[in-house]
């Protein structure tokens, strides 16, 4: 599980990409709730997540306090991918398969 910080700022660049208006007809379409998107799609944001808060680190607008737990948070991260066993089996991109349509696929290519 990724640490509290790391994941709840993951989220929140989840939901500010949703919300940009440089997205497809087909992606909102696919994804018309910023809530679904954010719950299936934010593990891809945590590298991002992970940029931003390192960078936190040397701003000096940043406090000392918001600075130590930031810095807990990426220790408690790197301590728990040091020690897991494996990849996480279904992690990964999403594969549509419009010969055996689920409810996804069903919506995207059968709906109009």
């Amino acid at each position: 599980m990724t640490e509290r910080t790391i994941r709840m700022t993951a989220k929140d660049l989840a939901a500010v990409d949703w919300d940009s208006g440089e997205h497809s007809a087909r992606f909102r379409k696919f994804w018309p709730d910023v809530r679904q998107f954010v719950a299936r799609n934010w593990p891809s944001y945590v590298p991002m997540a992970k940029e931003i808060l390192v960078a936190m680190l040397t701003d000096k607008t940043t406090s000392q306090s918001v600075k130590d737990g930031i810095y807990e948070a990426l220790i408690e991260e790197n301590t728990r991918n040091a020690n897991r066993k494996g990849a996480i089996v279904g992690r990964g991109p999403l594969n549509l398969n419009p010969e055996h349509p689920g409810r996804m696929e069903r919506k995207l290519f059968h709906e109009s």
